[in-house]
């Protein structure tokens, strides 16, 4: 089973400004910060490469869907399979959403390299430009960008550090071996 993760409709710049929440979370990766909104999650980076702004007030209309992505972020950070669709709204030009949305493809445990992404987006021999759309990658864990490999299968970067990466893809190799996907 794969893991069900999946972009929404982009959202237009006006709806880009409505009113944005932000929270800092404990994962077993490290601390992070989730900015969402109504429509979605709009970036979660990780807090040790950003400067963080401590914590935050939740308003109460949207406390119990933020808990529910912040227990997501969290269970993705653990290797876990997660088997719901979670409204994704990062903000990156169409070149750009369009890797991160072929990007939530990749199966859990998978990886596939740059050039493939080109490939499935039509656009063969854009593979630079698909590792710098991965850099620019808003949505860490949930845009699994850490599942894009070099050509001759060796990690490559990532913008939240190797070691994360190596991480990650174990994390998901080994569930994905012990037939752990549900």
């Amino acid at each position: 089973m794969d893991c069900f993760i999946s972009m929404v409709a982009l959202l237009p710049n006006a709806l880009m400004d409505l009113p944005m929440h932000s929270l800092e979370i404990n994962t077993v990766l490290g601390n992070g910060k989730i900015l969402f909104s109504a429509h979605g999650i709009h970036a979660f980076q990780f807090v040790d490469l950003i400067q963080s702004t401590g914590p935050a007030a939740l308003p109460t209309s949207t406390a119990s869907i933020a808990l529910e992505w912040i227990r997501i972020l969290q269970a993705v950070a653990r290797g876990e399979v997660i088997n719901n669709e979670i409204p994704l709204a990062p903000r990156g030009t169409p070149f750009q959403r369009k890797v991160w949305a072929e990007i939530t493809t990749v199966p859990w445990g998978q990886t596939v390299n740059y050039g493939q992404i080109a490939s499935a987006i039509g656009m063969p021999k854009a593979v630079r430009a698909v590792g710098v759309a991965c850099g620019h990658n808003p949505i860490a864990l949930l845009i699994p960008c850490h599942r894009v490999v070099r050509k001759d299968g060796s990690l490559g970067g990532y913008a939240w550090g190797i070691e994360r990466k190596q991480q990650l893809l174990h994390q998901e190799r080994r569930r994905a071996k012990a037939g752990r996907l549900v």
